[in-house]
């Protein structure tokens, strides 16, 4: 027991050091009490709602990466449907184009076989005549040889 007093009276711990612990235990309950249980709840309700809040994020994110995901197909759908489209005006114009070209050709082929037609129909006169006068020069030099 001696030994016990002489460190306590080394450490400089006295009479008091009962009445300071309680004064210690009753401040600590109160304290308690006041602060420590609502921190408490104060933290907890704020990771609570981190954590919820972090739930909806992800979910947002998601949702997000779902409509990029949906607003570039629905894009390349419409860039095809596009290219379709032009191709198509293009095979349209390309076809009456095609066609006009071939109502030209038919055009110059008929002016052409018309003319033709004049020409042979003309060099045909002329033939006839050439021939009729060729049986009246061919009489004459018969006529000139005997």
């Amino acid at each position: 027991m001696d030994l016990i007093l002489n460190v306590l009276e080394r450490l400089s711990i006295d009479k008091t050091i009962i009445p300071t612990f309680f004064i210690v235990v009753i401040f600590y309950l109160i304290i308690s009490n006041l602060f420590f249980k609502k921190l408490l709840h104060v933290i907890v309700n704020r990771e609570g709602k981190t954590t919820k809040l972090e739930g909806l994020a992800n979910q947002k994110a998601h949702e997000a990466e779902q409509l990029k995901n949906d607003y570039k197909e629905r894009m390349n759908e419409a860039y095809a449907e596009s290219q379709n489209e032009l191709k198509m005006m293009k095979a349209k114009e390309m076809q009456a184009k095609k066609d006009k070209y071939l109502d030209a050709e038919k055009n110059i082929n008929q002016k052409a076989d018309n003319k033709l037609a004049d020409e042979m129909t003309e060099l045909s006169k002329k033939k006839a005549k050439i021939m009729s006068a060729a049986e009246q020069l061919s009489e004459i030099l018969v006529d000139k040889l005997t």
